[in-house]
């Protein structure tokens, strides 16, 4: 033998040797061309090649990897079919967020509100004050001396012209009191034009007089207790007529309660805490929720609704109602048809996404919603930026802004810098001043607020259209009169003194009825994946090493060969100096 099976004859153990064995015999393509090559130029131009795609490789490589670490994501859209489906939560709340015969209950909301009204015998019955003065005419009266035909200051020439002389006088005072009316009107729009609004420096500093009003009932209705919070709102057991859920009746037992700092009493149907989350098998207005509500437009204040009905919500059941941000208004005097679509929402985490996957425990240090005990509230991303907000007014201003809750874990450590926090004093110019720092500061992102709440990685929505039709019908006017007189007996002397037409416009001033229902049991599903996984950059490497460099997997284990035999070339030499000096003659002969 020669030698050993590893490495062959000392001869045979040179790095020069060894490389030209694997220039020669190697698989990757161009590399033995650039051995085998008869003329210079040929091996030039081989060489040359060779190390463009060793160029070209790199700078692909480069490129693909710096794409698998841009963590790239696609959103793809699929639709599939459930044979039931969850009915969500819907919560309803009326327009106008106190009765005003139940505004007396708290004294300072009546002081502002109820002080143009006057009652009448007891707090049930309440009428406006005039607010216009009456006008004061004066009457003149002219005594004339008779006379003849021609007699000085009488007679009927004397009457003729005495007749001439007031109606010029009447013309000219009708002229004067015109022209007079014109410069006011003129003056009235030269003073209130919206030019010289615009040109104002405070023009956007101004709020409305109906944002000034809201915040004044806020500020006072923030400092109620809750018991009496409830009894100045609408009741829904005077309000709801009416209820039936896929056929089978539902009555005021089956709606959660809670209060909005705006809306006043709101109420949920399907929430999961009364009973288990109800499913539905069926599409159609059939198989959904159907109410009629008497939304007691008589006990509306004017400072604080503008227009007349409910406001409605469908949302899953965890999620925290906020009517003043989202939601329907239906009108009285209609049927209005809701049907729903079911979308469902999946994103991913990171590196390719920001979504994170609240623990219940989790949700509670960023949501101060979730310990609402009526409602099974869970982290969302909206009352997490809410609850943030409210953290940092509470740190810097020493109150907390009456829009949002004052309570609970998530506010705690700022709770914890102030003694005995109570609400804000929305009209008091320090502490507005105050909080438009931190909502300016909030809206540029600079609470850090996005940090802190991710959106959810898997989400529900309820995609609605609306249709709706005149109700009730004529026929079926008496029918529900005697149900609101059956709901409200206070109603009944009213109703009773009324003619058709007054009843007709009662009911349509004052009576809605919603069906919600599925469209379909389909539901769609946006889902956010990583395009670009690690399985794709190895793919696309090997792609480029074959395409430039004709290289493969065989390939690269010849290199690995020869970077493990070089190795043992050279442990060979250190090990056995005489072999060393050997082959180093040898290469010199």
């Amino acid at each position: 033998m020669k030698g050993g099976c590893c490495c062959g004859t000392p001869e045979e153990n040179t790095f020069s040797k060894r490389g030209s064995d694997f220039i020669e015999n190697s698989s990757c393509g161009g590399v033995p061309n650039i051995y085998r090559a008869r003329s210079c130029f040929k091996r030039f131009l081989w060489i040359l090649l060779v190390l463009g795609g060793f160029g070209m490789t790199g700078w692909q490589c480069y490129e693909i990897i710096m794409k698998y670490y841009s963590n790239e994501t696609a959103t793809g859209i699929t639709v599939s079919y459930n044979s039931t489906i969850i009915f969500p939560a819907v919560t309803i709340c009326n327009l106008n967020p106190i009765r005003l015969s139940a505004a007396h209950l708290n004294p300072e909301l009546h002081a502002l509100f109820v002080q143009n009204y006057q009652l009448n015998g007891d707090a049930s019955t309440v009428t406006r004050n005039p607010t216009t003065t009456p006008a004061t005419t004066t009457t003149s009266t002219t005594t004339k001396a008779p006379g003849g035909l021609l007699g000085g200051g009488g007679g009927l020439i004397g009457g003729v012209l005495d007749g001439v002389g007031d109606l010029l006088t009447d013309v000219v005072d009708g002229v004067d009191n015109t022209l007079g009316s014109v410069g006011d009107i003129v003056g009235n729009v030269v003073d209130t034009s919206w030019v010289d609004k615009l040109n104002s420096s405070d023009y956007y500093e101004t709020k409305s007089q109906f944002l000034q009003n809201e915040e004044a009932f806020v500020n006072a209705y923030s400092k109620t207790n809750q018991t009496t919070k409830e009894a100045m709102g609408h009741q829904l057991s005077t309000a709801l007529l009416s209820c039936d859920y896929a056929g089978f009746p539902c009555s005021p037992q089956n709606f959660s309660f809670f209060t909005d700092p705006r809306y006043g009493n709101c109420f949920t149907f399907n929430t999961g805490v009364l009973a288990p989350v109800a499913t539905i098998a069926k599409t159609g207005p059939s198989h959904g929720l159907s109410f009629e509500l008497y939304i007691e437009h008589d006990e509306y204040i004017k400072e604080l609704s503008a227009s007349a009905g409910i406001k409605l919500l469908m949302h899953n059941q965890s999620y925290m109602p906020f009517p003043a941000d989202n939601g329907l208004d239906l009108e009285p005097g209609r049927r209005s048809s809701v049907s729903l679509s079911l979308l469902q929402v999946e994103r991913t985490e990171p590196p390719h996404g920001t979504c994170h996957e609240f623990s219940r425990d989790e949700g509670i240090q960023v949501n101060a919603y979730s310990e609402l005990k009526s409602l099974p509230i869970e982290y969302t991303d909206e009352a997490c930026y809410k609850t943030c907000l409210q953290l940092n007014i509470i740190k810097t201003c020493g109150c907390c802004y009456p829009y949002q809750p004052c309570s609970g874990v998530a506010l705690q450590s700022g709770l914890d810098m102030h003694d005995d926090t109570q609400f804000c004093n929305i009209s008091n110019t320090d502490t507005t001043s105050c909080i438009k720092g931190i909502q300016s500061r909030y809206n540029k992102n600079d609470l850090g607020c996005s940090d802190i709440c991710k959106p959810s990685c898997r989400e529900l929505m309820y995609n609605a259209q609306i249709s709706s039709s005149l109700w009730p019908t004529n026929p079926g006017m008496s029918d529900l009169i005697d149900r609101l007189k059956v709901n409200d007996p206070s109603l009944k002397p009213k109703l009773g003194n009324m003619t058709e037409d007054e009843k007709r416009t009662f009911i349509r001033d004052n009576v809605l009825k919603v069906d919600i229902y599925y469209q379909k049991l389909n539901y769609e599903t946006i889902s956010t994946t990583p395009s670009y996984m690690l399985e794709d950059l190895l793919s696309d490497i090997g792609g480029q090493l074959g395409l430039f460099l004709g290289l493969s997997v065989v390939t690269m284990m010849e290199f690995v060969e020869l970077f493990v035999d070089l190795f043992i070339i050279s442990i060979f030499k250190c090990c056995n100096p005489a072999t060393k000096v050997a082959s180093d003659k040898s290469a010199w002969k």
